[in-house]
Order: C-alpha cells, then sequence, then structure tokens
C-alpha cells in the first residue's frame, strides 16, 4: 500500500488560497474536499483544520496584528469621519483593555430617531475571548439603527460605567433618552451614575427567559404577554389578575421588576422595536412598516360609525369598544394613539369625518424625511497610516482540554440539517430467540 504523503498546513493553505481565493463561512471538511478533488492530496482531519486556521492568517492576518494596528485605525477612523467617538484603554503593561467606536454617522442620525437606546453584551469566543458592549435604536421603520459598540474584558460595574461614560458623549441632554436593557444589576448601577436623568425600561425579551426558566412558566408567556404591551390599565389589570389566580409567584416577581420598567402602560418613554431593512427606497410619505400599519387601520375604520362632540372631539363606535377620540390632543381611549403615537383606528375614522389627512396625525419621527435623514450621512474608510501599537490582553484560560465548540441542542442540529428527523436507534434482536427487545446474554430463554 502506498504511503501517504504529508502536508505542512502552510502548505495546503497557500495552496488553497491561490486557487480558491476565499475562507468565509469555511469548514476544515471544506478545504478537504477542495484539496483533493483539485490536486488529488488526501488529508486527514487535523491537516484540514490548521490549513484553515493558516488561511485565515494569511488572509485577515494575525490576533496580535489586530491589536497592534487599532490605534492607527483609530486615528484614520476619525480623520475620514469627523466627529466619530473613539476611545483605547490599554493597562500598565501597554495591553489591550477597553475600546469604543461610535461613527459620526450613527450620532447624527440618532438625532432623528425616537430617543430610545437598548443595550446589552455577548461574549466574543476568540483567542483573548472578551465581551462586547451593543448601544441600539430603532428608526421610523421599526427597524435596528446601531448606534456605538465597544469591547471589555468582562461585563462587571467598571466595565458598564467606562462604556456609559462614552456613550455619554455621543448624547445630547437637551431631550428626554430610555435606555432599555436586561436586569443585570452592573447596567442599573452605571445607567443611575452616568445618566441620572434618563429612564429606564426592561427588555420583555429577557423577562420571558426569566419566566420560562425560573418558574416554568411557558404556557403563560401570552398573558405575560398581554399585560406588557396592554395599553390601558383595564387590560393590563385584567390579565395580572389572570396571572395571579393561576400562578401567585409569579405575579408577585412580575411586581416586584418594577411595572414602570416592563409594563408598556405604565412607562412614560413607550418603547418597541422589531427588525431592520432598507431605509432608503421609500415612495410614501412615511415608512413602510408605518404605511402598512395605517392601511390594515384604515379597513377598521371604515366598518366604524363616528358621532361629533364638537371641532375636535368625536365618539367613534365599533371595533372591540367604543371610544371618545381628541384631535387636538391627539388622544383616544384605547391607549393607542397616545402611545404609540401613531393614529389607532378610532383615530382614523374621527379623521376621515372631520375631513383631516391622517399623515398630519403621525408623529415626524415615522416620516420619510426624518428616516432618510437619520441614514443621510457616510462612514468612509480608513487611510494608511502607522501610530501607536497596542498588545493583546492575556489569554484566559480555564483548567482542562478546551473545547472546540459549543454542545449543540436538538433543536440546532434538526434546523442545521434541514428540519430533517433526527436518528433512531436501531432496533436489536436476540440472536437466539428471535425476538426483538433483549440481546443474547439477557434472554430470557
Amino acid at each position: 500500500m502506498a504511503q501517504r504523503k504529508h502536508f505542512t498546513p502552510k502548505y495546503v493553505a497557500r495552496l488553497f488560497i491561490e486557487r480558491v481565493g476565499i475562507i468565509d463561512g469555511l469548514t476544515p471538511k471544506h478545504i478537504k474536499d477542495a484539496m483533493r478533488n483539485m490536486f488529488g492530496m488526501k488529508l486527514d482531519y487535523n491537516t484540514s483544520y490548521r490549513a484553515l486556521l493558516s488561511a485565515q492568517e494569511l488572509v485577515r492576518g494575525t490576533a496580535e496584528d489586530g491589536y497592534e494596528n487599532l490605534p492607527s485605525y483609530l486615528r484614520q477612523i476619525e480623520i475620514s469621519n469627523p466627529g466619530t467617538v473613539t476611545c483605547l484603554v490599554k493597562d500598565g503593561e501597554n495591553r489591550f483593555k477597553y475600546l469604543f467606536l461610535s461613527f459620526a454617522a450613527s450620532i447624527a442620525g440618532f438625532n432623528y430617531l425616537r430617543r430610545v437606546i437598548v443595550v446589552d453584551g455577548t461574549h466574543l469566543c476568540g483567542k483573548y475571548e472578551g465581551v462586547m458592549l451593543v448601544a441600539a435604536a430603532q428608526d421610523g421603520n421599526f427597524q435596528i439603527f446601531p448606534l456605538a459598540f465597544a469591547i471589555v474584558d468582562a461585563e462587571n460595574d467598571e466595565s458598564w460605567e467606562w462604556f456609559f461614560t462614552q456613550l455619554r458623549r455621543c448624547v445630547s441632554d437637551q431631550y428626554a433618552l430610555v435606555i432599555v436593557s436586561d436586569m443585570y444589576g452592573s447596567i442599573k448601577k452605571a445607567c443611575e451614575k452616568v445618566f441620572p436623568w434618563a429612564g429606564r425600561g426592561i427588555c420583555y425579551y429577557h423577562l420571558q427567559q426569566n419566566i420560562v426558566q425560573k418558574f416554568k412558566g411557558k404556557h403563560m408567556l401570552y398573558l405575560v404577554k398581554g399585560a406588557a404591551y396592554a395599553h390601558t390599565l383595564f387590560d393590563f389589570n385584567r390579565y395580572m389578575d389572570e396571572i395571579r389566580s393561576i400562578n401567585p409567584s409569579l405575579a408577585t416577581y412580575l411586581e416586584n421588576a418594577d411595572v414602570s420598567l416592563w409594563s408598556r402602560v405604565h412607562f412614560q418613554g413607550r418603547w418597541f422595536f422589531k427588525r431592520r431593512e432598507d431605509a432608503l427606497s421609500l415612495t410614501s410619505h412615511h415608512s413602510r412598516g408605518v404605511e402598512n400599519l395605517l392601511a390594515i387601520r384604515e379597513e377598521y375604520a371604515d366598518m366604524m360609525n363616528v358621532e361629533r362632540i364638537d371641532g375636535w372631539r368625536f365618539v367613534v363606535r365599533g371595533g372591540h369598544r367604543d371610544c371618545v377620540v381628541d384631535l387636538e390632543l391627539r388622544r383616544c381611549q384605547c391607549g393607542v394613539f397616545d402611545i404609540e403615537k401613531i393614529p389607532c383606528s378610532h383615530a382614523i375614522a374621527a379623521a376621515k369625518d372631520a375631513n383631516i389627512h391622517v399623515s398630519t396625525l403621525v408623529c415626524p419621527s415615522y416620516s420619510k424625511n426624518y428616516l432618510y435623514a437619520a441614514y443621510a450621512a457616510n462612514i468612509y474608510p480608513k487611510r494608511a497610516d502607522k501610530a501607536r501599537k497596542c498588545l493583546p490582553p492575556e489569554v484566559k484560560r480555564g483548567r482542562g482540554r478546551q473545547k472546540k465548540s459549543r454542545w449543540q441542542s436538538w433543536l440546532e442540529i434538526s434546523r442545521m440539517r434541514g428540519n430533517q428527523p433526527r436518528k433512531l436507534h436501531k432496533d436489536y434482536s436476540c440472536s437466539q430467540c428471535k425476538q426483538p427487545g433483549h440481546t443474547r446474554p439477557n434472554c430470557p430463554g
């Protein structure tokens, strides 16, 4: 039998890059199959894995190179994008500790959005690990608007306070502000210290996770969601009474979490967010999401009856309940118009009866002009330059052998396989009596 020839990972990586040129989204198996098909090389998994790492370093550079070029990169970003806020903190040994970056385009665009900032952190799994902290907002089309991000060593009081201190440089205190996060104690402390004038809110998604894990209340999520998104006190109390009758401890937990932080009807800042789409291709007066919402509500408004009280107030009958609408103060007894700043079906019906165009009742933050202005500024690439260097942080490794990747749940595996059914175990039969359900050593005969 012919002996398999040994190829070094670096040699395989160079050949692969010269022929293929891309490495994004590849796995060791891709390297193994490609080298066999193109050059007839027979590689084992270990060589393919190390070749992939070598190819990534040849194309992207090493992690150490990235840290070394950080000061130069940030300085050139500031030159190319005047008004950009950056900050790089190093320890006494000139090693990386903190990084903050907020582009001038994001700072300028935030002035045209509702002043609600969502902050969160996620752990990094690279060689030097760390945590990424993110601050995002929502544009007039219910899309995610990136405001700032930072890289820190860990989620603790010191890192969150530093992050909010840098974020304070990007946000004006002339207008009201709301900061939404999970229930992490360090975020609360930092927010109260750096943004004492800002309101706080709890993210419903994190609250929902706590309910499932601590109270095993997955079957009650629809009640919690109803209470969180209720527009009136009557609806909120109705949902809370039902939760209390089923699970009193869960009701107590929700009340102790401060209903003003997670309930929409009690919250002073009025917050909500969805996903991001393209913001610059609109032909309507308002954002695409608002126009669709108005079209749906207009269909219900056509089935309602309107009775005029005076020049601005109307009684609208129909739908789930009869409501009094005040177009001058932009209020409706259903609570939707007050909170969302978008006309509800009752307000649309009243506006049609008064010959008032519905678009004049929508908050300007949802208009096409505001949405375009939020993305009007550009982000320019950096220029080539050399500056002071930054050393990477100390490598943090726990005891024992390091995992290549985390264990995946059965749901993740099924999705990766394209929703294919899980592999079924083979039903063994006894070789002596030929009956299923047991093997020969356990055969009753």
